[in-house]
């Protein structure tokens, strides 16, 4: 995970992988670098998520107040995932190539 901060930004690069470990480490990233005006959670790059860091993250984002957040990367059944999680305030980009790299890390085939 690749973390970059400057004057109430946060950009934030996951790599392969996101599960429990990864979710801690971006909420403490969330808590240690607030007040923020802008978030970026940048997925592109991840071809496995868990469930439960899906969970804890959406929580992170809750107590976000007044930032903007931008998550770029999810494939739709994370996009999905963080909406019925209430994450409402963050702009979701969708990015067809994350859908059609995770469908076929999955041996699913691409939508």
């Amino acid at each position: 995970m690749q973390v970059e901060a400057s004057q109430g930004a946060l950009i934030v690069r996951v790599g392969k992988r996101f599960a429990g470990p990864e979710a801690v480490r971006l909420a403490e990233a969330l808590g240690a670098f607030s007040p923020l005006s802008r978030v970026t959670l940048d997925f592109t790059g991840v071809e496995a998520f868990e469930e439960q860091a899906v969970i804890s993250l959406a929580r992170a984002l809750g107590v976000l107040r007044g930032a903007r957040v931008v998550i770029r990367g999810l494939a739709q059944e994370q996009h999905r995932r963080f909406r019925a999680l209430g994450v409402r305030g963050a702009e979701i980009e969708d990015l067809p190539e994350a859908a059609a790299r995770l469908s076929s890390a999955r041996g699913k085939p691409k939508p």
